[in-house]
Parts: C-alpha cells; sequence; structure tokens
C-alpha cells in the first residue's frame, strides 16, 4: 500500500519541503508553539505544563509514528516531523522548543525567524563533542579561528534556557560562547518529576518487570556511551548473586550508542535490561523515578539524579582512557558526589555501603547546591515565563 511506502513519503517531503519554506518567510503565529524530540522527550513535561497555562496551540512533532499516536491518546497534538501537517506548523510556529546538544534546528528550513528555545541536553562536563577542541594540533590556527567564530554564530541563533546554577551558568557561557547574563537560572523541566524524595516504581514494574515490586533496593546502571569498544569489567554472574543475597535488582540501561552492549540470559535472575531507544523509548527519568541508587560515570545523569538525594556510584573502568581522550570541562574527581570506583570489586562494596546505609553524603549535599540552585519541581514554570517574557521582545 502506498501508505507503507518510503520512498514515496521521502519524494512527497522532498515535493512540500520547498512550499512551506516560502510560508516560513511570512509573519509567525506567536500563538502556535512547537516541541522537538531528540533523543530523549525532554521538551514534552514543558508541553504539558504550558498547555495547562494558555489557550496557545502546543504541538509536539516527533520521527516516530508510534510516538504520535502514543501522544494524541494522551490528548496531545503531535504530527510526524516530515508529515505535510508537521512542517505546516513548524514554518507557522514563533515558539520552536528543542533539546539538543548538537547545533540543528527543529528544521533547518523551516525555522527561520523563529525564536528557537534550546532546552539542552545535560550537564555535560566533557566538551570534545560540544566545542571545538583547542588543543588539536593537527589545524592550523586560522582554521581554528574560523571553526570558533563558526560555533559563536550557531550558538547565538538560540536562546538556552538550562542553566541550573550560578555554576552552570558560567559553565555553559564558556561552552556556548555568550554573556552568562543571557542565561537565566530555571533548572530543567524533566527534572521536576525527580524532585521528589521518594521513589515511585509503577512506570519499572510496568514496562520492565512486574517482578521489580519485590525488591528492597533497586540499583540501575547508566553508563555514558563511548565512541569506542570498552570493557565495563562487570561480571554478571558475581553481580547477580550479590544481588540476590541482598534482596535486589540492577537495572542496565545502555547508551543508544553504545558500541559495547551487554548480553542478559536466564541465569541473571536479578538483572533487568531496559529496552530504550527504540520506538517505544522513554525519557531516562521515567525509570529513574523508580530507582534507589543510580550507578553512573562521567554522564550528566551523575549531576542530574543529585536532585533525588538518593545515592549515586561513580563507576570509571576505563577513567584515564576517557579523560585523555575527551578531556573535562571542571576537575572530575573534585566534581563526582563520591569517591571514583574504578574496579569491579569496589563498585560491589559500594553498592553494599548502600544497602548497609554507610554511603557517604560529605561531598553529596555540597555539590547537589552547586549543581541546583532549585530543587522545588517548578522549572517548567519558569522556562515557561522566560519564553513569555523573551517573546514580547522578540517580536
Amino acid at each position: 500500500m502506498i501508505k507503507n511506502n518510503k520512498s514515496y513519503w521521502e519524494k512527497l517531503y522532498k515535493i512540500i519541503l520547498p512550499i512551506f519554506w516560502i510560508v516560513s518567510l511570512f509573519p509567525r503565529d506567536k500563538n502556535i508553539w512547537v516541541y522537538s524530540e531528540g533523543f530523549t522527550n525532554s521538551s514534552l513535561p514543558l508541553l504539558k505544563y504550558s498547555k495547562k497555562q494558555d489557550k496557545n496551540t502546543h504541538i509536539y512533532i516527533t520521527p516516530f509514528d508510534i510516538q504520535v499516536s502514543k501522544l494524541r491518546n494522551e490528548g496531545i497534538i503531535a504530527f510526524k516531523q516530515s508529515s505535510i501537517l508537521g512542517c505546516y506548523y513548524i514554518s507557522r510556529a514563533q515558539v520552536h522548543i528543542i533539546c539538543k546538544s548538537k547545533l540543528e534546528d527543529l528544521n533547518k528550513y523551516l525555522s527561520h525567524k523563529a525564536l528557537v528555545i534550546n532546552l539542552f541536553h545535560g550537564l555535560h562536563r566533557v566538551t570534545n563533542n560540544i566545542v571545538p577542541p583547542n588543543h588539536n594540533q593537527h589545524k592550523p590556527q586560522w582554521r581554528l579561528n574560523r571553526n570558533k567564530a563558526k560555533f559563536q554564530k550557531l550558538y547565538n541563533r538560540y536562546l538556552f534556557l538550562c542553566a541550573t546554577s550560578e555554576f552552570t551558568r558560567q559553565l555553559y557561557s564558556q561552552l556556548f560562547r555568550v554573556n552568562h547574563s543571557t542565561l537565566p537560572i530555571v533548572g530543567i523541566p524533566r527534572l521536576d518529576r525527580l524532585h521528589s524524595k521518594q521513589t515511585d516504581r509503577k512506570y519499572i514494574i510496568k514496562n520492565i518487570s512486574s517482578s521489580l515490586k519485590k525488591f528492597s533496593t533497586i540499583f540501575a546502571y547508566m553508563p555514558s556511551g563511548r565512541r569506542h569498544k570498552w570493557n565495563n569489567n562487570i561480571d554478571l554472574k558475581k553481580m547477580n548473586e550479590f544481588l540476590l543475597h541482598n534482596n535486589s535488582a540492577l537495572i542496565i540501561r545502555s547508551h543508544r550508542a553504545e558500541k559495547s552492549p551487554i548480553h542478559l540470559n536466564k541465569t541473571h535472575s536479578n538483572i533487568y535490561a531496559s529496552s530504550s531507544y527504540s520506538q517505544e523509548w522513554s525519557d531516562v527519568v521515567d525509570e529513574l523515578i523508580g530507582v534507589d541508587v543510580l550507578i553512573s560515570d562521567y554522564s550528566s545523569l551523575t549531576h542530574e539524579f543529585l536532585i533525588t538525594n538518593r545515592p549515586v556510584l561513580v563507576y570509571l573502568p576505563d577513567y584515564q582512557e576517557l579523560i585523555d581522550a575527551g578531556g573535562s570541562a571542571v576537575n572530575f574527581d573534585l566534581d563526582i558526589p563520591s569517591d571514583r570506583i574504578n574496579t569491579f570489586d569496589n563498585l560491589l562494596e559500594s553498592m553494599d555501603s548502600t544497602i548497609q546505609q554507610t554511603y557517604s553524603y560529605d561531598k553529596y549535599n555540597k555539590l547537589a547546591n552547586k549543581y541546583h540552585l532549585y530543587q522545588d519541581g517548578d522549572s517548567s514554570k519558569r522556562v515557561y515565563e522566560h519564553i513569555n517574557k523573551h517573546l514580547e521582545t522578540f517580536l
């Protein structure tokens, strides 16, 4: 059937794109706000909040067919990014809300003269994916200078509403090469659901396994992605024995870019795999709500999870390799909530400390305040207010 013909829809998209590019040149409608989906649905909590505050048309744009039907069932207007209506609303909306760590718009052809709000993805410290490295000796200085100028021009295209504290505001100011006064401290809308100190396992019980309701402690291992194959040194058999002994479970959620996936079998009875980054994927926050202890590395989750006041274990068996390859915007060991864990045996010891309630919060609380000025669950409210304030001067 024609509706299943991918090449047909690709050809149709190429035909309609120039038409809506012309539409995008006309004055935009300030009462239409479109929200985009990247590798997380980070803008969705803001849409749900904004939808309750005004009579504007709030529309979610996604590349996934299954997400369209799912969101419509929740009462949210949603269209596929390449659809006729998707292109129409992108070209007409005055406000574009994206959540990207790369320099790209919702649609680079149809975002002309839109107010583009970038919620940004994560509290990144490793910066080689964000800004061109200054230490690259293989390129002449004139090319490095040209790249810096290009990046600065691109970053000036956005209004960044992602700073969570004075520290992250200064950090983002350096990364984006913008004046820190243009970066209001607002928080992260998708973390609003994490501010409660209580876990809620309903989502993981329904979507991962009903068995999760029987465990005393639920750990989650959520490492960041690597550009290369690596060894996490986790002995799954030994890990499962530890979990069995302590009436605990471990959820493993691999990064979408992971090149060394973890393979489980039936003998790993207390270890569960998240089915993330399929068309049925959820934001990682959906799972973190039900987790008692997070195990991660240099991922932004390490700092985002601080808002819960639940233990964070930083496990980095390949620490030196990562630092040498990418560099860090901060002193890593001084900027993590617990001592860095380098070996699997030490990881088990640290996991045991959380069960025995001997986990040290000495660094944790200070770091939480450093990264999160607000811990009240009202980030969506602050972002929404700043968008409206900026919209008044933008028009």
